[in-house]
């Protein structure tokens, strides 16, 4: 005899949904797709000489996907010139950023720069001259948040007034640039006194699309891909050994569901 299940079947339940491509898997896709014609771009001008701009997205770029940093021709020579600017901007904010390249770039030579109590108090008193100005903007938020990637036990240390600089961040640069600075610097306020919502988010990736296989974007794509990643990020972890992102794990939906059991006698 055949019986009725105990509960109605809803076909619904029994439809197998193709999975939601995760954000992180968009920007990866992008990565891989632009990143040949990018790093030809990069290589090309390292055979001149160093373009500080396209070594940020070199960097960027390693952050996202390290396996990229093997194909980035790099030489000693160019070690030497890093070397050498880093000595000549070492009072400027742009230092940390140009310092986090060095390092990330060239992880092998990472020890010769084991900042001193000293320098450490020198990059702060720059940072410090710099906040006091009426507004902030990106050029100086950005080597902040990499300093405290770098360093962030020594950032903590200097105790820098949080509601003055969140206060003076004037959002007149690309808002992926800053909003990714301010999360890397103050991520429990971000998240408390910034909702990217999923359309915010939208924006920043429709950016990205825009700038996608556009000449002279390169500068651009990368660290913008990197700025979208740091604002999906559901938390950021900072260790001495540089910064992870969290991604916001996906609910699968593709889970089909058993079926109810129909008592046979």
């Amino acid at each position: 005899m055949i019986t009725k299940p105990e509960r109605p079947i809803n076909i619904k339940d029994l439809v197998i949904e193709e999975p939601k491509a995760k954000k992180e898997d968009e920007i990866d896709s992008l990565l891989m797709e632009e990143w040949p014609r990018t790093v030809a771009l990069i290589n090309q001008t390292l055979r001149r000489g160093i373009d500080y701009q396209l070594m940020k997205s070199a960097m960027y770029a390693v952050m996202l996907k390290p396996e990229f940093r093997k194909d980035i021709l790099l030489r000693g020579h160019h070690v030497d010139i890093f070397k050498k600017d880093l000595e000549d901007i070492r009072v400027r904010p742009q230092y940390s950023l140009v310092l986090e390249e060095f390092r990330t770039l060239f992880p092998d030579y990472a020890d010769m720069y084991l900042v001193s109590r000293e320098q450490h108090m020198r990059i702060a008193s720059v940072f410090i001259d710099e906040l006091k100005k009426p507004q902030i903007h990106s050029d100086t938020l950005e080597p902040l948040a990499a300093y405290k990637r770098m360093y962030p036990d020594a950032m903590r240390r200097f105790n820098f007034d949080e509601d003055e600089i969140w206060n003076k961040v004037k959002p007149i640069d690309p808002p992926g640039k800053v909003n990714a600075a301010l999360k890397i610097l103050f991520p429990e306020r971000f998240e408390k006194e910034t909702h990217m919502t999923e359309n915010a988010l939208k924006a920043e990736m429709a950016r990205i699309n825009d700038l996608k296989g556009q000449s002279g974007n390169e500068v651009y794509f990368l660290p913008f891909c990197y700025y979208y990643k740091v604002l999906a990020a559901q938390s950021l972890e900072f260790t001495n050994g540089g910064m992870k992102m969290i991604m916001p794990e996906q609910i699968s939906e593709t889970t089909t569901p058993a079926l109810p059991e129909a008592r046979r006698y």
